[in-house]
């Protein structure tokens, strides 16, 4: 009943907000007075680069969320968590194994690894990864296909973190410290800072950042069988500990060239998995013999992007090598003792890696008169290893070898492109974009497989390489009907690029025959696209008080790539047919006084397969996994004089997101719920120029979330889901100082 109440109130707030906006924004207009009048504080201009060149948020015709360093401060926003349950249409949830690599992001519906791009400043990485939120001038997160401009990974949208740049205007920095205790856990701590360094005047400079966070674990870890209690129990067995940084130079020789060199690093290691058996709010993990879990996450970025601006434009040229790897281990012994009825030490690990060059040409033009231009060349070579490894003590006497399953494979994918987008200014109001993108992509792929799982006979497979090419076009109509209200219209297409499975063990053969596929066919999958169009409204009212923006899209998804679990314990990825996305967002921010700013954003999203296919089991109806159909978040931020120059600030801020299901244990064909949840931030603090102390509470109300039911490095046993959660309610302190 409650959670029917909930979408009623929200159906009633979506409505009155999209109705009222036609009144509202005559009511503004006609009210409003000038700043200077009135003494009321403004929202400021935030610039952004989602089409290639700098412009305003309001001027750019797609829907977009955007948080600047000082939203992003006022949020106490840490990681990707922290932020995204505040963006309309934004679901994530764990669709791969192991924890420290396995989250997937979906915009707009659009859901599955490689549908959402993620980008640090111009250099895609990957959407796994959850870089600290430190020395960061903006999030931008574009909704709908991004395809023209940022490539095969953006079907859904992107999610973009862009970094501080050096400057030479003269040395400033900041600290910051804090420490905080978690329900069930223990004490945090965590510090970080970053530095500008003028050492030429106007010639050369540096920025460096550095953070190191530790946050002790709330799990604990019952052994023994689960039909008896524990014969020991170890405590708080996932501590996490997390360090990097980074370095930039900005070179600038002449007034037209500027060089900018950056190497960015960081490194998590975890004790133990944040899974909780059966129930999100159960901490305290079961397993019989309790065998040493955890793992370790190490990257690096390094860029040199090279500016060269002349009276037409401006040249750049971004170079860019990230390099990952992961490694994971994990107690299987519960999964092989359910397999084959012998108790005997089975642990499983995973490495994985990624090698990616990626080199992009580009030239944004500043042209006086209507036409205005972006046309660029882009190239990326990855190399991405794996390799499985599960053994069984002892298991030798049964099967003639200790190895369960190994198997090592190679990915390779090369990705070409010739872009461009083209404007021209059809009447001083109306404005036409016709984007293409040219690509071509190719992929190899090599594996080997042994282990008594595989019937103890190794195997190597190399099939063919798969090629793909094609154009993803893109129109865009915007007009500008006053200074402060523009309305727009746009068509574009994605693409994600297709791939290979691991080879399946025999013992998977009567599954695939009964879902109508062969071993030989579940070896490979194809690329999927879509068609998204989308309408749109952005509105600047009350002389730069309120922002008030909106969206509809209607999204067409052909061939869609989608996982497929099996009762064998492995699984691959298949083509699911055809399936449709249709929604909307609202978005508005406003400075109601100088004292109070408000904020409130509201999603809607119906994802559903329309046409059933290949070997998933999804039938015509089905929704689209880990995507809710409703996303609310609101902020509210208070501040008045305190004493002498200090402020004192309080903030609250809330977000709701839908029920939607999870498929990564639930077998083909099959779901899993994941309830809808609230989450209640607040903060309370004084602050002037130089410091910040605040008082903070995460999770106030202890909401106990599940994020997804985790495939786990080895397989589900027994029907015990493993539960990807939240971090229980964190109440901490910090520190911030500007020098």
């Amino acid at each position: 009943m409650a959670q029917h109440s909930i979408e009623f109130s929200v159906r009633k707030l979506v409505t009155a907000l999209v109705l009222a906006q036609p009144v509202a924004w005559l009511s503004l207009e006609a009210g409003a007075q000038e700043p200077a009048k009135t003494g009321v504080k403004v929202l400021e201009t935030v610039l952004v680069t989602a089409t290639r060149r700098s412009e305003s948020a309001q001027d750019v015709g797609l829907s977009m969320t955007v948080l600047d360093e000082d939203a992003l401060n006022a949020k106490g926003v840490e990681l990707f968590f922290d932020f995204a349950t505040a963006v309309p249409n934004l679901s994530f949830g764990v669709t791969g194994d192991g924890a420290l690599a396995a989250r997937s992001v979906a915009i707009r519906g659009i859901q599955g690894a490689g549908t959402t791009g993620f980008y640090i400043d111009d250099t895609p990485v990957l959407e796994t990864i959850d870089p600290r939120i430190l020395d960061i001038e903006r999030v931008e997160v574009l909704r709908g296909p991004q395809g023209t401009l940022w490539g095969a990974r953006s079907m859904g949208g992107n999610v973009r973190l862009i970094t501080k740049q050096p400057s030479t205007e003269g040395f400033e920095g900041m600290f910051h410290a804090g420490s905080s205790v978690t329900d069930e856990g223990g004490l945090n701590y965590t510090a970080d800072g970053a530095v500008n360094i003028p050492m030429i005047d106007d010639t050369l400079s540096a920025r460096i950042s550095a953070f190191y966070n530790y946050e002790e674990g709330f799990f604990d870890k019952g052994l023994g069988p689960r039909t008896a209690p524990p014969t020991e129990v170890r405590k708080n067995i996932d501590d996490l500990t997390a360090q990097g940084g980074q370095i930039a130079l900005r070179w600038e020789p002449t007034d037209e060239l500027t060089i900018t060199p950056r190497i960015m690093y960081q490194k998590v290691e975890m004790d133990g998995f944040r899974f909780a058996d059966r129930e999100p709010g159960n901490f305290l993990q079961r397993q019989i013999l309790g065998l040493p879990e955890g793992g370790e996450d190490e990257w690096y970025l390094g860029s040199l992007t090279v500016d060269y601006a002349t009276e037409y434009g401006a040249l750049t040229s971004s170079t860019s090598y990230f390099e990952r790897d992961v490694f994971e281990f994990e107690d299987a012994t519960d999964a092989q003792a359910a397999f084959f009825g012998v108790l005997l030490p089975s642990p499983i690990s995973r490495a994985r890696g990624l090698e990616r060059f990626v080199q992009e040409l580009r030239f944004s033009s500043e042209l006086d008169g209507p036409l205005q231009f972006v046309v660029g060349a882009f190239y990326s070579d990855s190399t991405i290893p794996r390799l499985y490894t599960w053994t069984t003590e002892g298991a030798a006497d049964i099967f003639g070898t200790d190895t369960a399953v190994i198997f090592d494979d190679e990915r390779t994918a090369k990705e070409a492109a010739v872009f461009g987008e083209v404007s021209y200014a059809l009447t001083e109001a109306l404005t036409a974009t016709l984007g293409l993108r040219y690509f071509r992509n190719e992929t190899t792929f090599t594996q080997f497989t042994d282990g008594y799982f595989y019937g103890g006979v190794s195997s190597t497979i190399n099939p063919p390489d798969a090629e793909d090419n094609g154009i993803n076009p893109k129109l865009l109509l915007e007009y500008q009907w006053t200074d402060n209200v523009m309305t727009y219209v746009s068509a574009a297409e994605g693409f994600r690029i297709g791939g290979n499975n691991i080879g399946l063990p025999p013992s998977c053969d009567a599954e695939l025959e009964a879902l109508g596929t062969s071993n030989e066919g579940a070896k490979s999958y194809d690329s999927d696209s879509l068609w998204s169009y989308e309408a749109g409204i952005k509105s600047t009212l009350a002389d730069q008080r309120v922002t008030l923006n909106a969206a509809v899209f209607h999204a067409v998804w052909s061939d869609i790539q989608s996982t497929v679990l099996l009762d064998c314990g492995f699984g691959f990825t298949g083509n699911a047919g055809e399936a449709e996305s249709t929604g909307f967002e609202v978005e508005m921010n406003a400075q109601v006084t100088n004292n109070l700013k408000l904020g409130v954003n509201l999603g809607y999203n119906k994802a559903e397969i329309t046409k059933a296919g290949g070997a998933t089991g999804q039938s015509k109806g089905d929704p689209i996994y880990q995507v809710p159909e409703w996303t609310f978040s609101s902020n509210i931020e208070y501040r008045d004089s305190a004493f002498a120059d200090y402020e004192w600030v309080a903030r609250a801020d809330f977000s709701y997101v839908d029920e939607s299901f999870s498929v990564n244990n639930a077998g083909a064909g099959s779901a899993r719920l994941r309830p809808d949840y609230q989450l209640l931030d607040a903060r309370v603090g004084l602050q002037n120029d130089l410091y910040t102390f605040t008082l903070y509470a995460k999770n106030l109300t202890n909401e106990e979330i599940n994020l997804s039911d985790n495939r786990s490095i080895g397989v589900e046993v027994n029907d015990l889901q493993r539960i990807v959660t939240n971090r229980p309610r964190t109440i901490g302190f910090e520190v911030r100082a500007n020098f």
